[in-house]
């Protein structure tokens, strides 16, 4: 088995719908991601996929998202995540994080969120910073709120941390319906 993760081509997008309709129950994350995809609100993202053989059997996307307070202050959010069936707890998903947490950090982005597995994103650095910040786009429920995390990147992250202390990231406009936050 050959893995090797890359950014996604416009060329990729069908094989990457498809490992998100297999990787989850429902067409929720597909839809979004093909939304996001071709958005003018999502752009620039970085999309990685990971292909095992020539394959595609992963993606990842991080999304841009903008603090109405310090515009300059960049933030993306990682969502979602997949892996087709056959692949998962083969370390496709660890390899995908890391390519897309090291493309944000050469970008110079200075935080990335999720909305996920605190034991699964812990393992790369991500911790939840709430109370203080940043705030997800609509509150989640109690029981949820340790699957909000935050990572910061590069130098300054104590000032990053400060910047984003209880601010609400405003994110591309088909991540900002509430439901998408419950959890």
């Amino acid at each position: 088995m050959t893995l090797a993760c890359r950014r996604a081509a416009a060329s990729d997008t069908a094989a990457i719908l498809e490992v998100h309709r297999a990787a989850f129950s429902s067409h929720l994350e597909s839809d979004l991601v093909a939304a996001l995809l071709t958005h003018r609100s999502a752009h620039p993202a970085e999309s990685w996929v990971a292909q095992v053989d020539g394959v595609v059997v992963g993606h990842v996307l991080l999304t841009p998202g903008r603090v109405k307070a310090d515009p300059a202050l960049t933030v993306m959010l990682l969502c979602p995540l997949a892996v087709l069936p056959s692949h998962q707890h083969t370390r496709v998903g660890t390899a995908l994080t890391r390519a897309a947490i090291d493309a944000a950090r050469d970008a110079g982005v200075r935080a990335i969120t999720v909305f996920g597995d605190p034991e699964y994103y812990s393992r790369f650095g991500f911790e939840s910073l709430l109370p203080g910040g940043p705030l997800p786009a609509f509150d989640v429920a109690e029981g949820q709120r340790d699957a909000w995390q935050t990572l910061l990147l590069g130098d300054g992250a104590d000032l990053t941390r400060a910047s984003l202390d209880g601010k609400r990231i405003v994110w591309a406009d088909p991540l900002m319906t509430p439901s998408l936050w419950e959890g």
